[in-house]
């Protein structure tokens, strides 16, 4: 009997770990709705993006400040899917999501560069995040995954 009991208890509890682990596994609509999110967020971004090349085009440096671009403070670009959008060192915009995007305070991050071309002024932008393990799948492989902060 008290095998037998054993027994059960072990099921249930590997039973139970099971079902929790299931449990946390976002549904396909959940990963549909967070995909949207991320690529709004983007979307939201590419005012900031063409402020900072716009700067880069006058001035031939790169901004540090959302004030730099002639933007308001990174707050005043927050909405349902976006906390904040804000400009960085060396132009670094840095998105802020909400919990919409499935990870609440997760971060894209928006590097330019500089092009390659000497006569041309203008920038080459890669996105990446630490924050969305699948945000490549998300971008159609605009955006890379990144272990970095």
């Amino acid at each position: 009997m008290k095998k037998i009991l054993m027994t059960l208890l072990l099921s249930c509890a590997i039973g139970g770990y099971s079902w929790a682990q299931d449990a946390a596994k976002p549904s396909a609509a959940d990963i549909q709705a967070h995909n949207l999110a991320i690529s709004k967020a983007l979307a939201a971004a590419t005012p900031v993006k063409t402020a900072v090349e716009e700067f880069r085009r006058h001035s031939g440096r790169l901004p540090s400040t959302n004030a730099d671009v002639g933007m308001n403070p990174p707050a005043t670009y927050g909405n349902y899917d976006v906390k904040q959008i804000a400009v960085g060192n060396d132009g670094v915009i840095e998105i802020t999501l909400t919990a919409s995007s499935g990870v609440d305070d997760g971060i894209i991050r928006l590097t330019p560069k500089p092009s390659p071309i000497k006569d041309e002024n203008s920038l080459e932008w890669t996105c990446a995040s630490a924050s969305f393990s699948t945000i490549s799948d998300a971008t159609g492989g605009v955006c890379e995954y990144t272990n970095q902060p």
